[in-house]
Parts: structure tokens; C-alpha cells; sequence
């Protein structure tokens, strides 16, 4: 702890070197309830394995997530619930491999979706409900699905 210490210096006001103290030391979980295993959290309850998070609820292997109730092995997201193996989505719940995608509900194994219920098995599609093996809003039956998928994902890197 004395790393952090410093000298008083009295051409400044008491608040401008406690300001600067506070600015020096890192500081503790605020709220922390009954967690395990997570460090660096803010406003978290109930969760495990988690690290650096604000505001989690019931939520386990998350990290860099900001607002997130009962979601699991997720990354970079904010407001999410029940979501599990996402990663950078926004505004979405009840969704399982989902990634870059908002306003995403009931969603699985899709990247890039916005304002979608009920997609699997999607690329890049908007505005879309109830459906599966779609690329670009267009409908693609499993097969054709299968086949075109590879060859995306290859021009993608």
C-alpha cells in the first residue's frame, strides 16, 4: 500500500490531494453480493466466474459485459438476458451463439442480425421473424445453407 502513499503538499486544498489519492489506488468490488470467483466487478450478484462486468445478475463466465441478468459464456455485450455463448450483442435476449448483432430475441447460431425473433442458422439479416437459413433476408433451404456458409465465413477474414 505505500506505493500509492504521497507527501502532503500544502499549497493544495485537502480535497484536491484526497481526489488525487483516489485517482492512484485501485479500489475494491462496490457491491459485490455473494458472488465467486470475480474480480474487478461493479453491481453484482449472485454470480461466478466472472471479471469485469457492471451490473450482473445470476450469471456465470462473463466478462467486459455491461447490464446482464442470468446470461452465461458471453463477451463484450451489453444488456443481455438468458444469453449464452455470445459475443457483441446489444438489447438481446434468450439467444445462444449469437454474435455483432442487436435487438436480437429468441435467436441461435446466427452473426449479424438486427431487430430479429426467432432466427437460426442466419447471416446478416434485418427486420426478420421466425425463420432459418437465411442469408441477407433471403431464404435458402438447409443445403444450399450448408454449402454457401463456408465460402462466407473464408471471404469474411
Amino acid at each position: 500500500p505505500m506505493k500509492y502513499s504521497q507527501d502532503v503538499d500544502w499549497n493544495k486544498t485537502f480535497f484536491e490531494q484526497i481526489n488525487e489519492l483516489w485517482r492512484k489506488i485501485p479500489l475494491p468490488n462496490i457491491i459485490s453480493i455473494n458472488n465467486v470467483n470475480s474480480y474487478y466487478n461493479n453491481f453484482t450478484k449472485d454470480s461466478r466466474d466472472c471479471y469485469l462486468n457492471v451490473s450482473i445478475l445470476k450469471c456465470e463466465n462473463l466478462a467486459y459485459t455491461y447490464r446482464s441478468d442470468k446470461s452465461r459464456d458471453s463477451l463484450d455485450s451489453a444488456f443481455i438476458a438468458d444469453c449464452e455463448l455470445c459475443y457483441e450483442v446489444i438489447d438481446t435476449n434468450l439467444c445462444n451463439k449469437v454474435f455483432f448483432s442487436r435487438y436480437a430475441e429468441n435467436c441461435i447460431n446466427s452473426i449479424f442480425l438486427l431487430n430479429c425473433r426467432n432466427i437460426s442458422n442466419s447471416i446478416a439479416c434485418v427486420n426478420l421473424f421466425n425463420k432459418s437459413y437465411c442469408i441477407l433476408n433471403k431464404q435458402y433451404s438447409k443445403e444450399e445453407y450448408d454449402e454457401l456458409m463456408p465460402k462466407i465465413i473464408s471471404h469474411m477474414g
